[in-house]
């Protein structure tokens, strides 16, 4: 009887599972609400350019993304438990501390560097974790945590301003430092599921070689950097429509809950009908350009929320499916090498995409112009996943015919 680990696909799963979405809606909640805190510091530090105000609020995401490397060192080394917890206490202690801050840098430091840092460890534990307590439902489990970072996203932008216009932007951050705490009780959780390895396969860098692979990778930069100018300006550009800060943490409540609901139905298609995963993703991403082109045209309140509404729906594919589209690149074995250069990928396109954010409304004086630019971008990554898609489908229909030939032409003995 083939070993299996204590707690996988157990009761005790259910709980990591329910975990692992609430700490991804605690993280995502601050991270893609960076949009609302641009324009909260843009009006506190008056001095500060464009650029290094875009940067700021883009690092979050950022380092959330480029850290992914040394939480997968401190996994290995010291367990998913610890290392969530190390992140967790991380990326509180950063918010929190902002209450205190009395000059930019010390929030640069404090809410761009140390909290985003926080954030990459805490997540690359919780990742780590989900694909090791669930076997049977594993896709459908990592589908559900991704559905908490954009919950997230929605329930932050809700209240977000409330707590700005109460105890202003110093004691908002603290009050979100406090509930980022939260993360260690979560991270208290993940029990180990199997003993220490005490050697670890080393990191395929075959992968930078495959030319597919990183054709896909260079697509990942492009999406990245689209998505983070995007979600960066969209607050300030429906202010820019002489609309209010309801509306516009309205608009934002409308993308996260389309997100969520885009990859429910994803997830149920998944189950009964088994989709061309990389086609429906570059299909979803090229709409998803096309809507931030258009979403400038028209300042209605209802084209507004329509085109946000259109944007999450269209979105929410880089959540379930980056990893599937991965796996039919690299393989199974090689999941969680080709998911950490991915993740090194889309942090290239995050840090080039604030200070890019910040020049190009220095350039035009509108925020349209990210819009413009940003889709022509996500349309152009879209573009590099034409051979991917070619390569993957000559694979699957050699596997079919090789499948039909052993199983079918096979002669008898």
């Amino acid at each position: 009887m083939a070993y299996k680990p204590r707690y996988v696909d157990s009761h005790w799963s259910l709980v990591v599972g329910i975990s692992s979405f609430l700490a991804q809606m605690i993280l995502g909640g601050y991270v893609f609400t960076a949009g609302i805190f641009y324009t909260i510091f843009k009006e506190q530090f008056p001095d500060k350019n464009e650029v290094v105000v875009s940067w700021l609020c883009n690092l979050p995401l950022t380092l959330w993304f480029l850290t992914g490397p040394l939480g997968s060192v401190l996994t290995n080394k010291f367990g998913c438990r610890l290392c969530a917890v190390i992140g967790g206490l991380c990326s509180s202690a950063g918010l929190a501390l902002c209450f205190l801050s009395t000059n930019f840098y010390m929030v640069f430091v404090l809410y761009g560097i140390v909290a985003g840092i926080g954030n990459g460890v805490h997540y690359v534990a919780f990742i780590t974790v989900i694909n090791k307590y669930f076997l049977k439902y594993r896709l459908i489990a990592n589908l559900i945590s991704s559905i908490g970072v954009t919950t997230g996203m929605a329930v932050y932008a809700a209240f977000i301003p409330s707590l700005t216009e109460t105890f202003g932007w110093r004691g908002c951050l603290l009050i979100i430092g406090g509930i980022s705490f939260n993360l260690c009780a979560l991270a208290c959780s993940l029990y180990p599921t199997e003993p220490k390895q005490s050697s670890k396969r080393a990191i395929e860098l075959w992968l930078l070689q495959d030319t597919y692979f990183m054709l896909f990778a260079a697509h990942c930069v492009f999406c990245n950097l689209s998505s983070s100018i995007i979600f960066l300006h969209l607050p300030a550009l429906i202010l820019s429509f002489d609309l209010s800060m309801t509306v516009t943490s309205l608009a934002l409540t409308v993308c996260g809950l389309a997100n969520c609901f885009g990859k429910i139905c994803h997830s149920v298609l998944g189950i009964f009908r088994k989709p061309d995963t990389c086609v429906t993703y570059t299909f979803s991403l090229l709409v998803c350009g096309t809507v931030m082109i258009l979403f400038p045209l028209m300042q209605h309140k209802i084209w507004i929320l329509f085109m946000a509404a259109l944007l999450g729906s269209t979105y929410c594919v880089t959540g379930g499916y980056t990893p599937e589209v991965i796996m039919n690149l690299v393989g199974t074995e090689n999941i969680s090498d080709g998911l950490g250069f991915g993740q090194v990928a889309k942090a290239t396109g995050s840090t080039v995409a604030g200070p890019l954010a910040g020049l190009l409304y220095q350039w035009s004086s509108s925020y349209k112009t990210s819009f413009y630019i940003g889709g022509s971008v996500m349309i152009s990554g879209c573009m590099l996943m034409i051979p991917v898609i070619v390569i993957l489908r000559r694979r699957r229909n050699n596997q079919k015919l090789s499948v039909y030939t052993e199983v079918v032409l096979k002669p008898e003995t």
